[in-house]
């Protein structure tokens, strides 16, 4: 189990050339190189065959154009189990970054044998864990008061497990059921409940989507809250123009001249997040303060101001 490092890059060469990860798509090494990247070749180097891996990934490592080769090697070397999405405050107040579990099993003739295709387990937090400044949900009872669990511990509110009965079968219980249709290793012969795992899929953002069907997407994303989605709209997203989407605004502002409404409309980044398509951009400009200053938007380009960091 490894929850890696975000933050900066390995840039000593010594240290990249000993990872196939340190190389970019094109095969060369590079001169950088997320640290969390490096984690996941060291952490699949320590398994042993058929070991099991859950480790916490920043989103984009997940569905970045970018970074498709990560994933490309993932599932070279490992099945991919799962892919838990965790809710954007679960690592508040330290970070607000959106981050995602993967589960990978590495191959073995014998407790996991390679294949082509196979099913993925999908699963998207609903329940946040934590409010927006970070301090923790709990889960209370009818008048009001926190509920304690077994060992009279305070219990936090999601839907990642059944914590001693308090709180609902969660994404967990529908994993352990998912592992029994599959007959894996770790829960080989044992009695699969259909009954119980439909009834946590219509209730919980679960979905099961193939390899195969994974990389049909041009990208090969397994960002869990892409799928889920597509399942549940039961559609597939199409990629479409920024700026044939940004139709209205929730948050705007307009000047009215000459009895003409005029001005800008303002998209926070959570509402483009939320629009359920992908974002097809041609090209981009990264303008610096000193740039700031004499650059000029022409019609038909879309300005971002990130304050907070966004993946």
């Amino acid at each position: 189990m490894a929850n890696p490092p975000f933050a900066g890059d390995i840039k000593e060469s010594r240290v990249i050339a000993k990872y196939e990860l340190g190389k970019n798509s094109k095969g060369k090494y590079q001169s950088k190189v997320g640290r969390d990247i490096l984690f996941i070749e060291r952490n699949l180097n320590f398994l042993k065959p058929g070991g099991r891996m859950a480790i916490v990934l920043p989103q984009g490592r997940f569905n970045n154009s970018s970074d498709k080769y990560i994933r490309d090697f993932i599932t070279e070397h490992c099945r991919i189990l799962a892919v838990v999405g965790l809710h954007g405050n679960v690592f508040k107040p330290h970070t607000g970054t959106k981050t995602s579990v993967l589960f990978v099993q590495k191959w073995d003739d014998e407790l996991c044998p390679k294949k082509e295709d196979y099913p993925i387990f999908f699963a998207t937090m609903q329940e946040p864990s934590k409010d927006n400044s970070g301090d923790k949900i709990y889960v209370k009872n009818d008048e009001g008061l926190p509920v304690l669990d077994t060992h009279g511990h305070l219990v936090v509110q999601h839907d990642l497990f059944n914590h001693d009965g308090v709180t609902e079968d969660g994404i967990a219980e529908a994993f352990i059921e998912f592992a029994k249709k599959e007959n894996l290793s770790f829960f080989l012969n044992s009695p699969f409940d259909k009954e119980k795992y439909e009834k946590l899929l219509n209730g919980l953002e679960i979905s099961e989507t193939t390899l195969n069907e994974v990389q049909k997407n041009k990208d090969c994303r397994v960002d869990s809250q892409f799928w889920t989605t597509k399942i549940r709209y039961n559609q597939h997203l199409e990629y479409r123009k920024i700026g044939d989407i940004l139709t209205k605004s929730q948050y705007g502002i307009s000047i009215a001249m000459n009895e003409e409404e005029i001005g800008y409309p303002i998209y926070r980044m959570n509402e483009i997040h939320d629009l359920l398509c992908d974002l097809e951009v041609d090209k981009y400009a990264d303008i610096t303060f000193k740039e700031a200053k004499k650059f000029t938007l022409k019609d038909g380009d879309v300005l971002f101001n990130i304050t907070n960091s966004f993946e």
